[in-house]
């Protein structure tokens, strides 16, 4: 998720072996989502045109990154980390996500 008007970062999964954009959410809205398979190996990308990771950087905005982990539908674990771009920063953050463990870890 995302709230700042002039951020527009883009989700990216290897959810069905390669990466692809999130197939769903409303860019409008802040709001990009992909379901992940239990498998090794998962990873999410957020990304930004690189002529926008200075801009963000001015600005100072920020997205959220929410992994929510669950099986059968139960309750689970909710992990979530701010992403933000610095000066200098490349325009793709790249996450692992380990679903077994709940666990979401910068690469």
């Amino acid at each position: 998720t995302w709230s700042h008007p002039e951020l527009h970062p883009t989700l990216w999964s290897n959810a069905l072996g390669a990466p692809m954009p999130a197939p769903e959410g409303d860019v409008t809205l802040g709001i990009a989502a992909v379901v992940l398979p239990a498998r090794d190996g998962v990873v999410v990308e957020v990304r930004l045109s690189p002529d926008e990771v200075e801009h963000a950087a001015r600005l100072g905005a920020k997205a959220i990154l929410t992994a929510s982990f669950s099986e059968d539908g139960a309750p689970g674990q909710v992990v979530k980390l701010p992403v933000g771009f610095a000066s200098g920063d490349p325009a793709v953050k790249r996450f692992s996500i380990e679903i077994a463990k709940g666990a979401v870890r910068a690469l």
